[in-house]
């Protein structure tokens, strides 16, 4: 597949419409998503997202890991050419499809921002070991987990 950019995704597709899949997909299943661009910057307004994720992206390191973690999530996708889920940055689950169009990869479909039970894998530790150096209110942070 070839992996130029010629065309980026709110160029050639309604942005608008692209919300309402989206809001309407979250409204559905509980899930929280958005829609990226090739780097990983949102498209569409994020919905539905979680206060954990929020309070995550609310400090510019965060964010920045946020939207790195999200490129890859697109990209690794991109590779396989279907949906994958991973971890994201912070330790929860997500899953990536990417939006092709002619070949071309645009963005990707991003959802998730759930704990999935698993016997080896402990996802507050994973959360506490993956997110200390943010310098976030541990209690808040916390609290905001367990709503998860």
């Amino acid at each position: 597949m070839q992996k130029y950019n010629s065309f980026a995704l709110g160029e050639i597709v309604n942005t608008r419409i692209l919300q309402e899949i989206q809001d309407k997909f979250c409204e559905a299943t509980g899930l929280a998503a958005v829609i990226v661009d090739v780097d990983g910057k949102p498209v569409t307004t994020p919905s539905n997202f979680r206060r954990f994720c929020n309070y995550i992206r609310s400090t510019p390191k965060g964010l920045a890991r946020c939207m790195v973690c999200d490129d890859r999530g697109g990209r690794k996708a991109t590779e396989n050419q279907k949906a994958v889920v991973y971890h994201c940055h912070s330790g929860l689950t997500d899953l990536a499809a990417p939006i092709i169009v002619h070949n071309e990869y645009l963005g990707a479909f991003l959802a998730g921002q759930v704990v999935l039970p698993q016997d080896d894998y402990d996802a507050k530790a994973e959360m506490w070991r993956r997110v200390a150096d943010l310098d976030l209110d541990s209690e808040v942070l916390t609290e905001m987990f367990e709503e998860i």
